[in-house]
């Protein structure tokens, strides 16, 4: 017997269809944990004119959920199949970079060749740039350039993802090897993001889970094989990067009611509630209306106390960033809290706790919103910038 480690952790996106879109960009994720498996029942069926019972294979299905952090890279695929395909998507920047020229910490220009957008770590002397462009070479890279030190991510970009209720399927890739250098590959096709819980704080941590209610596994041995991932005609895969959002961010800005608050954390989960619904000749995958719950906790003021206690509704936008400059501002338009009481956890440290829903009654206002400032995808063979997810 061998002990298999896991070689790679692959995701490409499918189409209406349920096949692999052309030309496929195929994700390596760094997954934590891969709990996906596949289920399936027997019904034992005993017949009078013999003796024994008759072991029957029933329904057989995927079920199951998958962990990973979300890096700079898997951003946009988690939003794209938690709330479907981004309605806007720009550069974040429209500023080229220009010799001798003065900067400050926090801008941001791109390279000529298009292919990277260079934030400002640091100034000194009189802060400009020198005569030549900065020649970029791999990924985060801290570059000097007379008085002004830059770090470097593939050419930075600005979607919006608002909450759909169409929303593309994917398949995940598992490669296990052993210590002979033997392979067995398993794909889970047809998957769907169902819950992800969200914890905004000092040291985000994000986790995301699928419901695979539905889903079809294969091996290289099942009849249903076709061929792996990066095996489809002109299949770019996008490698894992060491740049985390999850785990080296922070709660950058809070604004309720477009007013800025301390908020200490937040807790939400979008959930969208996936289920399946037997038919005649097949099961249709079905999803009711997004709900998000939560909690929030911020310092106690009198004036928030008394705004809040009876409030009907309220406007929620939290914005987390990451030491690399990427970002998302999470809008919840409709949020409704849920609390009576402040909480008083020690003679010093008064806060209020509120449990809130969102409010869905008005169908014409998004039930959620999300912002990313993320980074190109880049295919790991060329170096070359391949869009957006």
């Amino acid at each position: 017997m061998s002990d298999y480690i896991v070689k790679n952790a692959l995701f490409a996106r499918e189409d209406a269809n349920g096949d692999i879109v052309a030309n496929p960009k195929v994700l390596q994720i760094c997954v934590n944990e891969f709990g996906v498996k596949q289920d399936t029942t027997y019904t034992d069926k005993e017949c009078l004119l013999k003796d024994g019972v008759t072991e029957v294979e029933g329904e057989t299905k995927v079920t199951g959920g998958f962990k990973y952090p979300l890096e700079s890279n898997t951003i946009g695929f988690t939003l794209t199949h938690l709330l479907g395909d981004a309605s806007g998507a720009v550069d974040a920047t429209v500023a080229t970079w220009g010799s001798d020229t003065v900067m400050a910490i926090g801008d941001k220009v791109n390279t000529s060749d298009g292919k990277w957008t260079l934030t400002v770590k640091r100034v000194s002397g009189d802060a400009k740039t020198g005569g030549i462009e900065p020649t970029v070479t791999s990924y985060g890279e801290t570059i000097s350039d007379n008085n002004v030190v830059w770090s470097a991510i593939p050419k930075e970009r600005v979607l919006v993802y608002p909450y759909s209720s169409i929303v593309p399927k994917f398949t995940a890739e598992l490669t296990l090897e052993d210590g002979d250098g033997n392979t067995w590959i398993k794909q889970y096709r047809h998957l769907e993001l169902d819950k992800f819980p969200i914890t905004i704080n000092g040291n985000g941590d994000y986790e995301v889970s699928v419901d695979t209610i539905g889903g079809v596994a294969v091996d290289e041995t099942s009849p249903l094989w076709g061929k792996d991932l990066l095996s489809n005609t002109g299949a770019m895969l996008v490698k894992a990067e060491e740049s985390f959002l999850g785990g080296s961010c922070e709660l950058t800005n809070v604004l309720i009611d477009d007013i800025a608050k301390a908020l200490d954390s937040i807790e939400l989960t979008i959930d969208k509630g996936l289920t399946e619904q037997p038919t005649v000749s097949c099961k249709k995958r079905i999803s009711r209306k997004l709900s998000i719950k939560g909690k929030a906790s911020l310092l106690f003021t009198p004036a928030d106390y008394e705004n809040f206690k009876n409030r009907e509704a309220f406007d929620f936008k939290a914005t987390i960033s990451s030491r690399e400059g990427t970002s998302i501002l999470w809008h919840f338009p409709k949020c409704k809290p849920k609390f009576t009481e402040p909480n008083i956890k020690t003679h010093t440290e008064v806060t209020l706790d509120p449990d809130f829903t969102v409010n869905v009654k008005d169908d014409a206002t998004p039930i959620c919103t999300a912002t990313a400032t993320i980074p190109s995808l880049v295919n790991g063979a060329d170096g070359s910038i391949i869009g957006d997810w």
